[in-house]
């Protein structure tokens, strides 16, 4: 055979070879946010003064002040699970998530709440998840819009109502915290236009009791699958991705 024309058909072969494996392979689109001390936000703080952390410096010395809050607030934000579609992570040292994006449009169901359970058909698999309806819970949507005149994208985050049946939505990300120590920041956010939800930071007010939440969810836990995280190495940069 010609060796262009052997050439060609091999070129053809890795072609729609590329495309059948890109149309099977798990999405490589995340679900990423910080979640952040109340006390580093100026507007949180004034919302809550209680959250305010003392000055441990003189007032001029700011890079210490930063130093001393970031260590006094790390563990705050540490060890808060997350869960979404089955999977399962929890906020790292410096209180960031990662998940796999599995949403095909443009919006995104926040829950917090400090307890679930599932309800169960045909044995161990779970149809949906409720809230007891004696137990907190606060309902957010997060819708991903283009402003028409300026072409910028931005968030839009409002509250919703609790559902009668206190069902958590099936694509709702859970925040496994109670209510009242848990801040988001309703309105409007700048955005990235891009596959991955790179959403606004969450604040967490100094009151978090993490251990009786994780106490709580461990009931439960069994239901979700852990996110596993790729960590890639180059001479360029360094990268995290999610092993959806």
């Amino acid at each position: 055979m010609n060796k262009s024309i052997h050439s060609f058909l091999v070129m053809i072969g890795i072609f729609f070879l590329n495309s059948i494996i890109a149309e099977t392979a798990p999405t490589p689109h995340v679900i990423s946010f910080f979640m952040v001390p109340c006390a580093s936000n100026p507007a949180c703080v004034k919302k809550f003064p209680a959250d305010k952390l003392p000055t441990m410096v003189a007032s001029h010395d700011k890079i210490n002040n930063m130093i001393l809050q970031r260590h006094l607030t790390s563990p705050l934000v540490q060890g808060i699970y997350v869960n979404y579609l089955g999977y399962l992570t929890y906020t790292d040292y410096q209180g960031q998530i990662l998940l796999p994006n599995k949403e095909s449009g443009n919006s995104l169901t926040v829950v917090i709440t400090s307890q679930i359970y599932p309800v169960l058909f045909q044995g161990n698999t779970v149809h949906h998840f409720e809230i007891p309806q004696e137990v907190d819970a606060a309902f957010y949507e997060y819708t991903l819009k283009q402003d028409e005149q300026h072409k910028k994208w931005y968030w839009n985050i409002m509250h919703k109502e609790r559902p009668k049946n206190s069902q958590v939505p099936t694509h709702a990300l859970t925040i496994m915290a109670k209510p009242k120590d848990i801040e988001i920041m309703t309105g409007t956010y700048e955005a990235i236009a891009e596959p991955n939800f790179i959403l606004p930071d969450i604040f967490v007010h100094t009151s978090i009791d993490n251990p009786f939440c994780v106490l709580k969810f461990l009931k439960v836990n069994r239901f979700f699958k852990p996110v596993e995280i790729e960590k890639k190495v180059d001479t360029q940069s360094f990268a995290q991705a999610i092993k959806a």
